[in-house]
């Protein structure tokens, strides 16, 4: 009754283990001693793709990628402790191919204690291992917009050195990321802000505040050019609250700036305008009636009278004042240019005669362009006549006494021309040369500052470009850049 009681018991526990086998989700899969497959789970049937029929009495190696290799790696693991937890490993599907799992297994003991088997519980990583293949994806997607940004983006540590320095930084400051990485921001400010200790206030609101939100400051490139910036900033914490350092977006906003100081400046210029209307109205037409009487007093007088002389110098002062009130007039309210063909070799002909007197009473040269072709461009010759009377007369003031001005020309293949005014005056001081085509600058007793400032608008109008190099004592040269032909007059209905 016994050994019947048993076997009843027995079999009852095989039926069980069957059907847990039969419904179980999880993989689980059995071995005997030869370590081919004896059961075989439904969970099993979905991870491996192989029904029971295929699977059972194969050879528990051949579902490895590493095949025996594999085996013999689980087998010495179990040969200890007889059981292997979270184990790492790839099989090999039906159809999936390579299968990333986890395997938890144990030997199976007959009632000696002696091992009769091996059973296993595999866990598919594949979710796992494609969510963390996206994750990767994701942090590079994001690493490169950070990398790449136009803007400067880069980290620094608690003590303000830099730990990481993008694309966009190397671009705006000229350092490459080996040149930045672990130095101090300080090699970045000019002088005045390194003086107001200008990080160091940074910092602090930083860290009061919890952020700094488009900071408008300025900055030093590596070449020594100072930029106008707008700096955001934000503290980076550790897992216990302590300062780890700072993330900051740095961006250019020179050209922003420039466009505004250029807009400012039309609407200065614009007043200026209005300004100007008024003064060639109240002023020109009461100025030539006092020139008209004091020219007709001074022709009456006779040579040899005192008062002749005196009033020959305030024909000069009037004739002065008269010139001042038509530059501002012309630079803040200038005319539409009239597009035509014109030929710039007749234009500065006439100038050059029309200055001559003046170059032959201070025994100053003036050296036209040797060719005699036409140069032909598309331009207004009115404002030509203008650009190139103020750039020589310029020079000719230049001079005190004796000296040259040449006057070049140069066309290329018909498409463009470059002209150039030089002399052999005194030069410009370095701390002017980057001011001389602004309105109002002069370094003249009685200067208006609006010559050159005309001369820049004429080129720029007519889409050239304008530039000034000298050097004290080894005089001046100015050289404009013009296309020939890519101006197109517009219509008067454009107009």
């Amino acid at each position: 009754m016994r050994r019947r009681s048993y076997r009843s018991r027995s079999q009852e526990a095989d039926r069980c283990h069957q059907d847990c086998h039969a419904v179980c989700s999880e993989a689980i899969l059995t071995t005997g001693t030869d370590w081919r497959l004896n059961s075989y789970s439904s969970g099993a049937e979905t991870l491996l793709g192989y029904n029971t029929v295929e699977a059972i009495g194969r050879p528990l190696d051949l579902f490895f990628e590493e095949g025996t290799g594999e085996l013999s790696r689980i087998r010495q693991l179990l040969g200890g402790p007889g059981e292997v937890q979270e184990l790492e490993s790839v099989m090999v599907g039906k159809t999936r191919g390579r299968i990333p799992v986890r395997l938890s297994a144990s030997l199976l003991k007959d009632t000696h204690g002696q091992p009769n088997g091996f059973i296993a519980l595999l866990h598919d990583l594949s979710p796992l291992r494609h969510l963390e293949t996206e994750m990767v994806r994701k942090d590079q997607f994001f690493a490169s917009i950070v990398k790449h940004s136009a803007d400067a983006i880069f980290t620094l540590d608690a003590k303000e050195r830099v730990t990481s320095w993008n694309t966009g930084a190397e671009a705006i400051f000229g350092y490459t990321e080996q040149e930045m990485l672990g130095r101090s921001l300080k090699i970045l400010l000019p002088q005045h802000l390194k003086e107001q200790k200008e990080l160091e206030k940074i910092a602090a609101v930083t860290q009061r505040e919890g952020f700094l939100r488009s900071h408008q400051t300025q900055r030093l490139t590596k070449e020594g050019q100072i930029i106008d910036v707008l700096v955001t900033r934000t503290p980076v914490w550790d897992a216990q609250g302590n300062l780890a350092g700072y993330s900051s977006v740095l961006k250019n906003i020179s050209e922003q700036k420039q466009l505004d100081r250029q807009l400012a400046q039309m609407e200065k210029l614009s007043a200026i305008g209005e300004l100007a209307a008024g003064l060639a109205h109240e002023i020109k037409n009461p100025l030539a009636g006092i020139k008209g009487a004091i020219e007709i007093i001074r022709d009456s007088m006779a040579s040899n009278h005192p008062h002749r002389q005196v009033l020959g110098e305030v024909l000069c002062e009037v004739r002065r004042i008269d010139r001042s009130v038509m530059n501002l007039l012309s630079y803040s309210k200038p005319q539409l240019p009239d597009f035509t063909q014109i030929d710039l070799c007749r234009v500065i002909g006439n100038v050059v005669s029309f200055l001559q007197k003046i170059a032959d009473s201070k025994g100053i040269r003036l050296h036209s362009p040797s060719s005699q072709e036409p140069v032909l461009i598309t331009g207004d010759e009115n404002e030509m006549k203008q650009l190139f009377m103020n750039l020589i007369l310029n020079s000719l003031e230049a001079i005190e006494k004796q000296g040259n001005v040449w006057i070049r020309l140069r066309s290329l293949a018909n498409s463009s021309v470059t002209i150039e005014i030089i002399d052999d005056g005194p030069g410009i001081p370095p701390e002017q040369r980057s001011k001389v085509f602004l309105p109002f600058f002069t370094s003249k007793p009685h200067g208006t500052g609006l010559g050159l400032a005309t001369c820049k608008r004429i080129v720029t109008n007519h889409g050239g470009d304008i530039r000034v190099d000298s050097e004290p004592g080894k005089g001046t040269r100015f050289t404009i850049d013009l296309a020939m032909n890519s101006l197109v007059p517009m219509s008067r209905a454009e107009r």
